[in-house]
């Protein structure tokens, strides 16, 4: 559209009765795009003065902001170049515009235009089944239950050096952000690459979790955790990453880069990384993000900005970087009372969204865990906290196609489209008595029929393949542990995950119908929104 008509036209949308203010849609940046040398941002359709300031979201003793432009707006674009003097990537700023007084005018914005961006590295398209199971330990054997999908925990604190003696871009084990090499600890990427390359070459999706430890920081992983995170108390260990320096996001920047160089390789000599999950189960964030005691909407601008800075990391590698946020079951009921630990899903994905796209939305995805209301109940069918309305406590197996259609709302969508929804992480107990072995089965073939009913959902990735000691006595696996820690006998969910999604599903499924209270699978089938606002 020429530039006069698009400047008339935004100005007849701001005197339509009951549109947006003037001035909120007159002051805004009209686009912010990037290629491989600049960022080219659209002055708003203004007759004034302005500035128009690169920030650097984090605290930096070299100063957090950067002008570009001052002088009369008009509508035109201002072009500079992608790197600042000082060898930093204005992709990853936020642009600002401000009077001369230096008041902002409108929203800040970060550059959303990519298309002209190249980037070596490939996606794939993902299969068509849904299954999935964590944490493999035969690869073969997944193969044979029909494994499509797998998640892989990346404690990228375990990955990165400092950087080395010489600089050598040929060198795999370093990478350059910013114009600083930083290199990568040979050992720890070496066992992911050959967990990924097991994976790739069985067909399977890898999806990498990416994870922040505190265990043994040191150097320059160190730098990586948030600096307000309780070390000492955190529950798990799992803690923010350090949104809050530019030294910590340029070595958080440098370890995402560096793995979608290594694994969007087209040639896939290290396997293939589908998609990203970042962080695990953000709104219960004391226990799984960690930052110290904060208030939900302090929690929500980091992750925000984490989520953001993993996206452009992984798209200067990679053409189409598949990124997902991580939400646990609840919903408008949170995990514990301290909300300074924990707030609800709802409040979180909505803030979430809405800060996102005001400061310029991006492709980010869902990865969503709808354990049972009790995990060590898997009879989900009986959750009395899952209701079939938007304000379900809780979103389990029961009712996720509330979820489902709650991501249909127009403010979550981008591009007029929902987000990629996946199950990355849930599963069923069994208290090890052969009742309990078989209500596991029973569970895992009802949530089956239901999930693999709902098209909108990409993958969904049971939690585990074998128990592990340290869930707090909960038995998730396929397989038992045997005495001396290693894989040990099959349950009876083994053989039901394994006839899922075949021909043998219907006969081998026939034993869950009288456990699950029902005559016909057509009895657990997803409802249909929309759902009420509020439940009975």
């Amino acid at each position: 559209m020429p530039f006069l008509l698009t400047c008339l036209v935004l100005i007849a949308v701001a005197v339509v009765p009951g549109a947006v203010p003037a001035a909120a849609v007159a002051e805004e940046l009209r686009y912010v795009a990037a290629d491989d040398f600049r960022i080219r941002i659209g002055l708003p359709c203004i007759d004034a003065e302005v500035m128009l300031v690169g920030v650097r979201p984090a605290v930096s003793q070299m100063g957090g902001e950067e002008l570009h432009f001052q002088g009369r707006a008009a509508g035109q674009e201002v072009a500079i170049g992608r790197w600042g003097n000082d060898g930093h990537d204005r992709l990853f700023d936020r642009f600002e515009l401000h009077d001369l007084q230096g008041k902002r005018l409108g929203g800040g914005r970060y550059a959303t235009d990519l298309r002209e961006l190249s980037a070596p590295g490939i996606s794939k398209p993902w299969p068509r089944s849904i299954k999935g199971v964590q944490d493999v330990v035969d690869f073969d054997d997944a193969v044979q239950l029909g494994v499509v999908h797998t998640t892989i925990n990346v404690a990228i604190t375990d990955m990165l050096q400092g950087a080395p003696e010489t600089s050598d871009h040929a060198d795999p084990w370093q990478i350059t952000v910013d114009g600083i090499t930083y290199g990568m600890n040979a050992a720890a990427v070496q066992r992911l690459d050959s967990q990924v390359i097991a994976a790739t070459e069985r067909g399977i999706n890898v999806i990498a979790i990416i994870l922040c430890l505190s265990r043994q920081p040191r150097g320059v992983a160190a730098e990586l955790l948030h600096p307000d995170a309780d070390l000492v108390n955190s529950p798990t260990g799992v803690i923010a990453a350090n949104t809050k320096t530019v030294e910590g996001e340029r070595r958080y920047r440098a370890a995402l880069a560096f793995l979608a160089r290594r694994y969007s390789r087209p040639d896939q000599r290290y396997g293939h990384i589908g998609g990203y999950i970042i962080g695990n189960e953000v709104q219960s964030h004391w226990y799984w993000h960690n930052q110290g005691r904060r208030p939900a909407g302090e929690v929500i601008r980091q992750y925000a900005r984490q989520v953001r800075l993993s996206y452009y990391a992984l798209r200067t590698e990679c053409q189409d970087p598949q990124v997902f946020i991580s939400m646990d079951h609840h919903w408008t009921k949170q995990h514990g009372n301290d909300d300074t630990k924990a707030m609800t899903g709802r409040f979180f994905l909505d803030q979430f969204a809405r800060l996102v796209h005001e400061e310029g939305d991006f492709p980010w995805h869902v990865a969503f865990h709808p354990y049972p209301e009790n995990l060590f109940d898997p009879a989900f069918w009986e959750d009395r906290t899952a209701t079939y309305a938007y304000d379900t406590p809780r979103i389990t197996f029961k009712n996720i196609e509330v979820l489902v259609d709650y991501l249909r709302r127009p403010r979550l969508c981008y591009d007029g489209s929902p987000r990629r929804l996946i199950l990355s992480e849930q599963g069923f107990h069994s208290d090890n008595t052969p009742e309990g072995d078989i209500l596991q089965a029973a569970a895992y073939a009802a949530s089956f029929v239901r999930i693999s009913a709902i098209e909108e959902i990409d993958a969904y990735i049971l939690h585990r393949y074998v128990d592990h000691p340290a869930e707090g006595g909960l038995n998730l696996g396929l397989r038992k542990r045997s005495a001396d820690g290693h894989v040990g006998d099959k349950r009876p969910m083994y053989d039901v995950f394994r006839a899922a999604g075949t021909e043998r599903q219907q006969g081998v499924f026939q034993f869950a119908l009288p456990i699950v209270g029902i005559e016909h699978w057509s009895e657990v089938l997803p409802r249909r929104g929309p759902f009420p606002e509020q439940g009975p």
